[in-house]
């Protein structure tokens, strides 16, 4: 459960970097787009802006891939879970069933109640 929960914080702080970057990339493009129509002789400055822009959406789609494959992993985890608390829950039954029986079988003073006990002091296994 703990593993879960750290990844679905971990999966929310990488949404909220992507985000983040999503609104930075949008708001550089926007103003690029303003100083390439008001000065057209600033284009070659444009172009570190263009790189800084490259990399921030290099960094973002890592980002996305990122947040897809914790998501995968985070699919996968609770299925594994899930089948984990099914089996167990379906040990728990099987155990209250063999209990329950034992509990009438021993719980009379009949000749078998008496061998059931004994066989099953006989097969405990002791420390």
């Amino acid at each position: 459960m703990e593993f879960t929960r750290q990844h679905i914080a971990d999966k929310a702080v990488l949404n909220e970097q992507l985000e983040a970057q999503r609104i930075v990339i949008e708001a550089m493009q926007q103003r690029l787009e303003q100083l390439e129509s008001a000065n057209e002789h600033l284009n070659s400055s444009n172009t570190s802006l263009r790189d800084m822009l490259a990399t921030l959406q290099e960094a973002n789609d890592s980002l996305q891939v990122q947040v897809i494959h914790l998501n995968e992993q985070y699919q996968e985890r609770t299925q594994e879970y899930t089948a984990q608390v099914w089996q167990y829950n379906h040990v728990m039954v099987f155990l209250n069933t063999v209990r329950s029986v034992l509990e009438h079988l021993t719980n009379r003073d009949a000749a078998h109640a008496e061998e059931v006990r004994e066989q099953f002091v006989r097969r405990y296994p002791s420390r």
